[in-house]
């Protein structure tokens, strides 16, 4: 590919930029209005940038410091640094030579910043362009190298059953053991009824206090009393809960935790929210073989990942 140098005019904005000399941290630094300057061509659908820093061009040295090559068609990219003599693989953003310190200023002409937008396609102009596929590319392969490890997991939770259909049901009124007894306040003090979340009936009650426990006369539940006219919204606190299914390996427990939130306007029904975070495959004879969390994986999605299977009791299940 051509040599690209820096042209008669990219060299005159360099002399007409005087360095300043501003503070950082401990220390001075100089700085410059345009830290760095870029010159790009293609040939053969490969992209080659170079670029140029002012305190080489105010010397009046014409050549660039780094060449950065791009193919897009093969995913690949290189960058060759001249003053190390040195072909350096990795990204821009991983790069030595101090990319997000200059990269908002640099100087392109209008034709390269064209050409640029036009070759990427990803609505960046400059070195911003060429770090933006690059990142791309690298998330690319991170992917691929993850899926590697992912897949037998996805194929071993393949067996995992739909829950129940009764599954919320059983998870807000058995699972919650959170209760509570909502009436609203009279001064009557005989015919007050009240409705308890775990049997779901309106009951008889007598002389409730706002946030007393008691119990329902119907189904002998431990309720919390809650006038509805002082809250809006009420939240039980979260418990875990668990469900036995039978599956191809044998046997899965699979951890949830659950709550109940009622509002006001509307408490006789409830919006249950039930989370999944933990599934164990046991063999046909009960005994766990293998575990997995639901969690942030490498730091970039959610999704379930393997982990120890620890022994521990259950005591509250659903099966």
């Amino acid at each position: 590919m051509p040599k690209l140098r820096a042209t008669a005019y990219m060299m005159r904005l360099a002399r007409e930029d005087e360095p300043m000399v501003m503070p950082y941290y401990y220390r001075r630094e100089v700085k410059y209005k345009r830290e760095a300057y870029a010159r790009c061509c293609i040939k053969n659908g490969i992209f080659k940038m170079a670029i140029f820093f002012p305190e080489y061009m105010r010397m009046g040295s014409t050549l660039a410091t780094y060449e950065i090559y791009v193919d897009k068609e093969k995913e690949q990219y290189l960058t060759y640094n001249k003053k190390m003599d040195k072909w350096l693989t990795g990204s821009l953003s991983h790069s030595d030579f101090g990319y997000y310190y200059w990269h908002e200023k640099m100087w392109c002409a209008r034709e390269t910043n064209k050409a640029i937008a036009k070759y990427f396609d990803n609505y960046r102009t400059g070195i911003e362009a060429v770090a933006v596929f690059q990142n791309k590319v690298l998330e690319k392969k991170l992917e691929q190298r993850h899926r590697k490890e992912t897949t037998a997991w996805d194929e071993d939770l393949k067996q995992t059953r739909p829950v129940p259909k009764d599954w919320t049901e059983w998870a807000s009124t058995e699972g919650v053991r959170q209760h509570y007894m909502f009436y609203h306040y009279t001064k009557k003090k005989n015919g007050q009824t009240g409705y308890c979340t775990h049997c779901k009936k309106d009951v008889p009650i007598q002389n409730p206090k706002y946030n007393q426990e008691g119990k329902c006369p119907h189904c002998k539940e431990t309720v919390i009393y809650k006038s509805v006219g002082k809250f809006r919204s009420v939240h039980t606190d979260y418990y875990r809960i668990h469900l036995v299914q039978r599956c191809q390996d044998g046997v899965m427990l699979r951890e949830f935790y659950a709550r109940n939130l009622f509002c006001a306007s509307d408490y006789k029904k409830p919006y249950t929210s039930i989370c999944e975070d933990r599934r164990i495959i046991c063999d046909k004879e009960g005994r766990p073989q293998r575990a997995y969390y639901y969690g942030l994986y490498k730091l970039k999605k959610h999704r379930w990942i393997r982990t120890c299977v620890c022994s521990s009791s259950y005591p509250y299940s659903y099966s």
